[in-house]
């Protein structure tokens, strides 16, 4: 009876420890002033590890190619001669736009915006008044030992802006009153948030549907609609300017061929790559999202976690991506303000327990915060991680260790600046990595993206290996007089039906802008009325 006891003797014994403990530090653990200096020093270290892994991914290039295009009298393209929308987040793209525009500089610019982004997040996170130092602690703890956060809170990419816009959409959800001022403003901020990367919808639903939950009289709803005004207004004018309401990079990975049911394997196989390799991101989502839905006291509480629930079903739907991480970040950044709007008595009490848990399970997994040279490796399911792949050509840590390279110090780097020296005989090249061939290439050269993401012709052409692919890389076969169509402008394309399919694109894409064969071609494009010559 005795050995059966010792055991939760043992256990009891524990808890009291535990609890006099949290007793006797209650003071200090909610002491205003500790507080902010713990919020203060450990938004330093979070963001020293910020700048230390800062870096520009490949796919930051194609917006680059993009804004120099615009900035240089040649519209929002990506070839000169078509009008085709080859990036994916608009809003990111004008940002950069109006910056670049007064620094004349793309690599560390796009940077140090992203750095002033992640500490805009931190700006916010502070708004929300952290109410114990223990519960900083696990704020922070989250934010440092997820090797996704960190890696993309820089990137070039979106994601740092996303970040900025979900954190000051739930804090003005949870902090403003129901009035018509709130209804507008957040509506405004979901609004932001859709420009700035579509699918990022997702996560601001739940919010938008207790916002009209909150006002369920309906008397203001027009006020939600005029605060999506910079979305429809986007929306026509990329149904005017390209042709299409959606970025061509979705109709790349739309129209591959491959069944549904492969898709959501290799998105499960995108959860388990995460969790092995980073396994915060993903634990501090599970264990916030039950603990949220466990101690719900108002319906509002109920919207990060179903946020961050919908938005990881989202992923495994579309396959994830091949950036391990990249579009987790978001679900991770949910389980924070899940911390910071719950902040109950037992995140009081063992919130520091916690945070050195995920700091114990960070520093044994392959991927520790403390080390930013990690060197990216391709597993069997198509994932890497991608910054560990540009490590050596573009990351800051890079140049401050090696101060007399100029970054990027890449070989498509220098592929594309050879082309801009040398510019090929047929004036096209066909590429399968886009981004910093492109740009360095310049606008005279024409590119042909093998993998359709810039490409309005091979994006629509289904891939014929629906076996071996990689997720994010759908690899087309050129049909044959492609790209001597592409480098004369003259249609040589030997197959009949996608001949005739490639002169409705070129009507689209080229003639000009409110032709009456124009707008009649763009809606028929868009009913599917030629897919019949590709299908």
């Amino acid at each position: 009876m005795d050995k059966i006891d010792f055991p939760s003797r043992i256990l009891k014994n524990f808890k009291r420890l535990i609890t006099k403990i949290a007793a006797s530090i209650k003071p200090l653990n909610q002491h205003p002033t500790l507080i902010k200096i713990t919020f203060l020093l450990l938004a330093l270290l979070y963001l020293f590890f910020v700048i230390q892994r800062a870096w520009v991914a490949e796919d930051a290039f194609i917006n680059f190619r993009t804004i120099d295009n615009f900035l240089h009298g040649y519209g929002l393209t990506w070839n000169t001669f078509e009008r085709v929308q080859a990036f994916t987040t608009p809003l990111w793209v004008f940002l950069l736009t109006l910056i670049v525009a007064l620094t004349q500089e793309y690599f560390y610019t796009t940077m140090v915006v992203s750095i002033l982004l992640s500490a805009a997040v931190l700006f916010v996170l502070y708004r929300f008044s952290l109410r114990s130092v223990a519960a900083t602690f696990l704020v922070f703890s989250l934010l440092i030992t997820s090797a996704a956060y960190l890696d993309f809170s820089t990137s070039g990419l979106d994601n740092a802006l996303s970040h900025f816009l979900i954190a000051l959409f739930i804090l003005l959800l949870i902090r403003l009153k129901p009035s018509r001022r709130k209804l507008f403003l957040v509506s405004l901020i979901a609004c932001f948030g859709l420009c700035n990367r579509m699918d990022s919808g997702v996560i601001f639903l739940p919010g938008i549907i207790y916002l009209f939950y909150e006002n369920r009289a309906f008397k203001d709803w027009w006020l939600a609609l005029v605060a999506q005004t910079p979305f429809i207004a986007w929306e026509l004018f990329s149904l005017i300017y390209y042709g299409f309401p959606f970025p061509n990079t979705a109709y790349a990975k739309l129209y591959t061929g491959i069944a549904k049911e492969a898709y959501i394997r290799q998105g499960w196989l995108y959860l388990i790559d995460s969790f092995l390799h980073d396994p915060t991101t993903l634990m501090a989502c599970m264990i916030t999202f039950f603990f949220a839905l466990k101690s719900p006291k108002k319906p509002i509480q109920y919207v990060l976690p179903f946020s961050m629930g919908l938005y990881i079903l989202y992923d495994i739907q579309i396959g994830g991506d091949f950036m391990r991480g990249r579009f987790l970040t978001l679900p991770l950044l949910c389980a924070v303000l899940i911390i910071i709007t719950i902040q109950n008595k037992y995140i009081s009490r063992f919130g520091i327990f916690i945070a050195l848990f995920f700091v114990l399970l960070n520093i044994n997994s392959p991927s520790p915060f403390y080390k930013s040279n990690i060197v990216g490796k391709l597993t069997r399911d198509g994932i890497a991680n991608e910054r560990g792949f540009f490590l050596n050509s573009n990351s800051l840590i890079k140049k401050i260790s090696m101060p007399e390279i100029e970054l990027p110090f890449h070989r498509w780097a220098e592929e594309g600046k050879h082309l801009r020296l040398n510019p090929p005989e047929s004036g096209a090249v066909v590429c399968d990595a886009i981004g910093m061939n492109g740009f360095f290439a310049g606008p005279d050269v024409k590119i042909i993206d093998r993998l359709g993401l810039s490409d309005p012709l091979l994006a629509r052409l289904p891939i014929k290996d629906k076996i071996y692919w990689q997720i994010g890389h759908f690899r087309r076969e050129i049909p044959i007089g492609y790209a001597e169509t592409v480098a004369s402008g003259v249609n040589k394309i030997s197959d009949k039906n996608i001949a005739a399919y490639y002169e409705k694109l070129k009507i689209v894409t080229r003639d000009p802008l409110f032709s009456a064969g124009r707008i009649k071609t763009i809606l028929e494009m868009n009913l599917g009325a030629y897919e019949y010559l590709i299908r």
